[in-house]
């Protein structure tokens, strides 16, 4: 059985960087928020850092996956509007300790 070769596209967001210990708590949120305004099947978002494979580096990217090249070169501008607009509530949301969402 031949395999088919698959194609992913990922469109990667700086952000401040954060505490890894909050990463699953935002990538829940821009999830809900983000990913949950657009409702694309193929598409998925998560936080991540630069050297994702380092556990204890600050979280400093948002990845976003497009299902195609259509989607990802005409929507990547109002997904990163989207998720500066939901990554600054998510903040608020957390200002009680915010001192030390940040790295």
């Amino acid at each position: 059985m031949k395999q088919e070769p698959k194609v992913e596209i990922f469109v990667y967001y700086p952000i401040q960087a954060i505490n890894p210990s909050f990463g699953n708590s935002l990538s829940e949120y821009l999830l809900d928020n983000v990913w949950g305004d657009r409702r694309e099947a193929e598409e998925h978002v998560s936080v991540t850092s630069e050297h994702y494979w380092v556990k204890s580096e600050p979280l400093n990217l948002v990845r976003y996956q497009f299902g195609d090249f259509y989607n990802a070169e005409t929507y990547k501008d109002e997904v990163g509007e989207l998720i500066n607009e939901h990554f600054d509530k998510w903040v608020a949301i957390h200002s009680d300790v915010e001192d030390s969402i940040f790295a």
